[in-house]
């Protein structure tokens, strides 16, 4: 299962943007994430195995200390 994440970060956070980049690229399954312009602070990719495994990435990532929040395009 393949797809897109938004991610808006907390602007109430002591964490870096890139920091906090860097910790998402760390999680299973993230294959990139990158800084960006526009209507969201960032973008990842994620390419899991099954739905289970994209979940819990998606959820890895919403528990990251600067993720605000998350919008997850799937891949059909």
């Amino acid at each position: 299962m393949r797809g897109f994440v938004n991610i808006i970060l907390d602007r109430q956070s002591n964490s870096k943007p890139t920091t906090i980049i860097s910790r998402i690229q760390k999680v299973d399954h993230v294959e990139f994430a990158h800084l960006v312009t526009g209507d969201v602070d960032a973008i990842a990719f994620v390419n899991a195995p099954d739905s289970d495994a994209f979940r819990d990435t998606i959820l890895a990532i919403n528990r990251i200390n600067g993720v605000f929040s998350t919008v997850t395009n799937v891949a059909l």
